[in-house]
């Protein structure tokens, strides 16, 4: 894995917690200013999003984080409010 690939997986890593296994995966070598990389699951190596850039990659992860905590605070009100 090169250093960039291992930087945006580590990024992708705050998704865990969530039981999200990616990684990045650099799919374009002829840039060095523009690469693209392929987010894909860790385990079956299946490609979830093709050829993002850095900014891509990084929007995603901040907007997957950001509903699914929403989720989790609806989920949680919702279950207080039953009780």
């Amino acid at each position: 894995m090169k250093k960039d690939e291992w930087k945006l997986t580590k990024e992708l890593g705050r998704l865990r917690k969530y039981g999200f296994l990616l990684q990045a995966k650099r799919c374009t070598e002829d840039d060095p200013y523009n690469f693209k990389y392929d987010i894909i699951f860790a385990n079956s190596k299946n490609v979830l999003e093709p050829y993002c850039s850095l900014e891509e990659v990084m929007g995603i992860i901040n907007s997957i984080e950001t509903c699914l905590d929403m989720i989790i605070d609806y989920n949680k009100n919702k279950k207080s409010e039953l009780q």
